[in-house]
């Protein structure tokens, strides 16, 4: 399985839609948490979710601030907007990262899931990759200067290996338009 870790998915919908969902079908392990509407919803937000499932019509409390919210708390996570029709206002240019349009096949929503969840792992993946490239870009040169991190450049350059090695296993499992899409994304940070 290319993510091993548990994916975990927040659902802020009164309707409960991810229930249609077989989780033991998909080839991501997720967790799927439904937000209590008794109690505020900010307090539920937190950064350990991959991805957030929003009604985007939904009213108290308004969609456009939980996804506000959400991207202060979570902001590396993913954003699915439902929306039961075309909305008036584009969700993407809010920061959701896509919109379906309710209702949607359970096929069609576990494939999205899916995607999502991919190009989540993989965003997350390629920062860790630049990062490790700078951290051994850094010790490469103090190597040159005879400073003592032989033992810390040779864990990094481990850790770069793995880290080309996890993108290229999450690349493999996006279609050609998802890995574009992604790469979109990422480069417009």
């Amino acid at each position: 399985m290319v993510l091993e870790s548990t994916q975990r998915i927040l659902v802020v919908h009164r309707e409960r839609p991810l229930s249609v969902i077989d989780s033991e079908r998909l080839s991501v392990p997720i967790a799927i948490d439904q937000v209590s509407f008794d109690i505020s919803i900010l307090e539920q937000l937190e950064n350990c979710y991959d991805l957030l499932v929003l009604d985007w019509h939904l009213e108290q409390p308004d969609a456009r601030g939980v996804l506000d919210a959400f991207r202060q708390t979570a902001p590396e996570s993913w954003v699915l907007a439902l929306a039961a029709e075309v909305p008036d206002d584009d969700p993407v240019d809010r920061g959701v990262d896509e919109v379906l349009v309710e209702p949607v096949a359970p096929t069609a929503l576990a494939g999205t899931l899916e995607r999502l969840l991919f190009q989540c792992a993989y965003e997350r993946t390629m920062h860790n990759l630049f990062r490790l490239s700078t951290e051994r870009a850094v010790l490469e040169t103090e190597l040159e200067s005879d400073v003592a991190v032989g033992d810390q450049y040779q864990s990094v350059v481990q850790e770069l290996q793995t880290c080309r090695e996890r993108a290229a296993s999450i690349r493999a499992e996006l279609s050609g338009d998802s890995f574009d899409q992604t790469l979109r994304q990422l480069f417009s940070e």
